[in-house]
């Protein structure tokens, strides 16, 4: 007979039954034993337990709740409603409406726009990038709040924000930028640093255990930052100079009723004072690297707002400086581009092949490329190779008119003229009065055989475009060759 270590009565030695054994001796009776296996807490009930027990600790030190992180989710949650209001759906928004409300764009932001860093925090690209960016705030801005204080928190919020902002300007200033991530991934590396260096007067297991979470979640969102799409330099920048502020903030600041436990660093200064001091240097720093960074991307500046003056017909005046730029930064696939771009509208065609080809070569698959090289091609009467190229810009985005339309053009010199009709109906899809599609639907329609449908098309061309000498003199040679009379007159 053995006897039962907890409640003290004998039982017979077997197994099986729920007893509890070791080395083949049971400790426990089967009724001690089935009460301890069912007392035992399971691991998601230990978790719970442990979070409680964090959640009381922070409790009792800083007892006041994080107004700041919740005015914060309420300006970014009203900015997305007046996003909606000016025109940007639900889950996404344009470009162009995200740089008039102000999203961080190199050329205006670089440009002088510098408010651009700080109102570009509250814009989000659709509801499920607000969703997750404040459900992360929620989480971990209440948490920094109440461990640095007010002032402290809001300094770390907007600095990282305005770090990770300049650092995204300086890797790619051509791309439109909009979020909080970079702030929130600057509080993440903010709590690292504040708990790593026990500046918040946790115990070692709750701080511990705080440090695996901050761990896992860093882990998973830089992983996640690598998908395209993702401004991974804004969250490395703010991650960064979050990592670095808080090892500058000082210790334990309380909010209003917090319990008050002594520093066993003494601080030169008050915490307010330190604050202010840091945010000082902070806004130092944020001048000189925007200083720097604007003089480094002078020339990128340049290239970006030359695009927008070769749109506007003003390919003539910024070819030499173009020219220059490219032998500053020969590696540089969009100076390459813009100058090909400048040199095709002001027919210099070899300048124009040779330019594109450098910026092809340099990072290949742009469609921009792809789709200037062909039109290129096509001012030369290379129509195979014209055809190759609008079909490869085709391949990235398939609802783009303009390469439809000069597919089509490169089908009917090559003198395929069923696949020239198809592109040509494409385009009509989507443009349906366009003169130029109208044009060439007209030209294949006649050679399949299709004369009258194919004069019509023509005639509605040129009522649209009047001034077209070329689709005239197309269409006239048209009634020509088929032995008809322009009817009716032509305008």
């Amino acid at each position: 007979m053995l006897t039962c270590e907890m409640c003290g009565k004998q039982f017979e030695r077997h197994f099986g039954g729920g007893n509890l054994t070791e080395g083949g001796e049971a400790f426990k009776c089967p009724e001690c034993a089935a009460e301890s296996l069912e007392s035992t807490p399971t691991r998601d009930t230990d978790a719970r337990i442990e979070a409680a027990q964090i959640e009381t600790e922070i409790n009792r030190i800083a007892p006041a709740r994080p107004i700041a992180t919740y005015a914060l989710i309420a300006i970014c949650t009203a900015v997305f409603i007046f996003e909606i209001i000016k025109g940007a759906g639900f889950d996404t928004m344009s470009v162009d409406l995200a740089r008039r409300l102000g999203a961080d764009y190199g050329p205006l932001t670089l440009g002088g726009e510098w408010w651009r860093l700080i109102t570009s925090m509250f814009l989000h690209f659709g509801f499920f990038h607000l969703l997750m960016n404040m459900f992360i705030l929620w989480a971990l801005g209440g948490l920094a709040e109440r461990l640095m204080g007010r002032a402290a928190f809001l300094l770390l919020y907007f600095a990282t924000g305005v770090f990770g902002g300049l650092l995204s300007l300086a890797v790619h200033p051509q791309v439109t930028a909009a979020g909080a991530s970079g702030a929130i991934f600057g509080i993440t590396g903010g709590l690292v640093t504040y708990l790593a260096l026990k500046k918040a007067p946790l115990s070692f297991d709750s701080i511990k255990k705080e440090l695996k979470s901050l761990g896992i979640f860093l882990a998973y969102n830089l992983l996640y930052s690598l998908r395209p799409g993702v401004d991974l330099m804004a969250h490395a920048g703010g991650l960064g100079s979050g990592l670095i502020i808080a090892a500058l903030l000082p210790r334990f600041l309380e909010a209003p009723g917090a319990q008050r436990i002594p520093s066993p660093v003494p601080e030169k200064s008050s915490v307010n004072k330190r604050v202010t001091q840091i945010g000082i240097a902070c806004a130092i720093v944020v001048l000189l690297a925007a200083f720097a960074l604007h003089r480094h991307q002078a020339d990128s500046l340049y290239v970006l707002a030359s695009l927008d003056q070769i749109d506007a017909g003003q390919s003539a005046a910024v070819i030499p400086t173009l020219e220059q730029i490219t032998v500053r930064q020969p590696d540089s696939y969009l100076a390459h581009f813009a100058l090909g771009a400048a040199y095709l509208r002001t027919n210099q065609l070899a300048g124009a092949l040779r330019e594109l080809h450098n910026a092809d070569d340099l990072e290949s698959g742009h469609a921009p490329v792809e789709q200037e090289l062909a039109a290129a091609y096509l001012a030369q009467n290379d129509f195979a190779n014209a055809i190759i190229d609008f079909r490869a810009a085709l391949a990235h985005d398939s609802n783009n008119p303009s390469a439809h339309l000069g597919l089509a053009e490169a089908l009917l010199g090559d003198h395929q003229y069923q696949e020239a009709r198809t592109e040509a109906r494409t385009v009509l899809t989507s443009v349906p009065k366009d003169p130029n599609a109208l044009g060439i639907l007209g030209q294949a329609e006649i050679q399949l055989g299709a004369t009258d449908d194919g004069l019509h098309d023509m005639e509605t061309a040129l009522q649209l475009a009047p001034n077209d000498s070329e689709l005239r003199g197309i269409l006239l040679a048209a009634y020509a060759s088929t032995g008809r009379k322009t009817h009716p007159p032509l305008p």
